[in-house]
């Protein structure tokens, strides 16, 4: 058995060493590389639009869930709480949201993906993409609606805003107050404000916070000058009671997702005076839908389709008519005030007038006895007599305070 040479041996050793330093130095720099492309993400599993990713922290189990909960929902709280902006991956100050007032969160679709306290607000992405940002764990979810204003019409000009500027509501309640400079489109105007838009609502500042004025050129275009208007009555869910005020709850629902598969924006009155006013434009496919009286259907039947197909409704009630608390005799027939205030509440739904008394209830909307239904005029009664009855000059200041109204409202008419 022959030996192997010293001078080889010693050659083989250094080879195998070299090889050996090698693949160590190769899997060393392979765990550097992984380390360095693990971009931390953010609550939403993305960078902040900035390039750089909000990181992520240690959250209780209790407190996770917390954060989940108030994903996609309105959130308030009774303290100030401070908004962020992430930059390099920590939180930047950029308004402060005051105690009681509400914000709309994004949802994030796949809640694993949330890692973190911070959440974004929906619709208050910043140039370059960056998210504007709430810490979860010091607001609480709101069943309160914020009952956005849609399709805003822009004006040609932004503001540019100092820091510490408030954002007020209509009512002058302070929403937000800025913790940086910042430039904002304007909406409206009105003496001493310009309107901005916050989420869908228009909110005010005052011009004397407004360090310059910056002209735009690419406002928006020319609007829509039609709406279509459906009006329904009340609703059954027995084919055999339909008439010609009275449909299926099937054939609602089928109107109503027809309305949302084909694109249509649901407008209110409320919409119509704001478009009138110029803070507003008329979408291309706009619908408004109404319904008379008040009947107990709408509450029933119209208004969980309402909320499903995210359309929305006028219901003009005869006051007369809403039922009380313990009034079991007309509870098949119509809404109690606290159901008015729900669907009010969930802006779903416009409440407006139909008269106090219009269709006597009480005989099942027939005229009354003496020939009288609501404020109508009797059969073959003369208008000064009608005028003497009713009370002449308190009835033309009615029907004309009551045009008035729907005039303002965007009607070219009304009776």
């Amino acid at each position: 058995m022959s030996s192997m040479p010293i001078s080889r041996k010693r050659n083989n050793n250094s080879r195998r060493t070299k090889i050996l330093v090698s693949i160590l130095g190769f899997l060393c720099l392979s765990v550097l590389i992984s380390g360095c492309s693990r971009t931390p993400k953010n609550n939403a599993g993305q960078s902040d639009g900035t390039g750089s990713a909000v990181l992520t922290s240690s959250l209780s189990e209790e407190q996770l869930a917390h954060v989940k909960e108030c994903n996609g929902r309105r959130v308030s709280s009774d303290q100030p709480v401070e908004l962020v902006v992430m930059n390099g991956g920590k939180p930047e100050p950029f308004a402060v949201l005051q105690p009681g007032q509400l914000v709309q969160l994004k949802e994030i679709n796949d809640p694993n993906l949330i890692t973190s306290q911070y959440l974004p607000l929906d619709g208050m992405d910043q140039e370059g993409g960056a998210q504007v940002l709430v810490n979860a764990l010091e607001v609480t979810p709101s069943g309160r609606w914020l009952n956005p204003t849609n399709h805003l019409l822009e004006k040609d000009f932004a503001v540019k805003l100092k820091a510490g500027t408030r954002m007020l509501d209509d009512n002058g309640e302070t929403i937000l107050t800025t913790s940086t400079d910042q430039q904002w489109l304007v909406y409206a105007q009105k003496d001493g404000a310009y309107g901005v838009e916050l989420q869908g609502r228009i909110v005010w500042v005052d011009s004397a916070q407004v360090e310059e004025t910056i002209a735009r050129s690419d406002s928006g275009g020319p609007a829509a000058t039609s709406l279509p208007v459906l009006m329904y009555h009340d609703l059954t869910t027995d084919p055999s009671k339909t008439n010609s005020m009275t449909v299926t709850d099937e054939r609602f629902r089928l109107d109503m997702e027809f309305l949302q598969q084909f694109g249509y924006t649901p407008l209110l009155p409320a919409d119509l005076i704001n478009i009138r006013e110029g803070k507003m434009q008329l979408p291309d496919k706009a619908v408004m839908v109404t319904f008379d009286d008040g009947y107990r259907s709408n509450y029933d039947y119209a208004y969980p389709v309402l909320q499903n197909t995210g359309m929305k409704a006028a219901i003009a009630v005869v006051a007369h008519n809403i039922r009380q608390e313990g009034d079991a005799d007309s509870a098949r027939h119509n809404m109690t005030w606290d159901e008015l205030r729900e669907m009010v509440d969930s802006g779903a739904v416009e409440v407006g007038s139909h008269t106090y008394n219009l269709h006597n209830p009480q005989y099942g909307g027939n005229n009354a006895p003496d020939g009288i239904n609501g404020v109508m005029r009797l059969k073959g009664e003369s208008r000064s007599a009608y005028n003497a009855r009713v009370g002449g000059t308190r009835s033309a200041r009615m029907t004309v305070g009551c045009r008035t109204c729907w005039h303002r409202r965007g009607y070219r008419s009304a009776r």
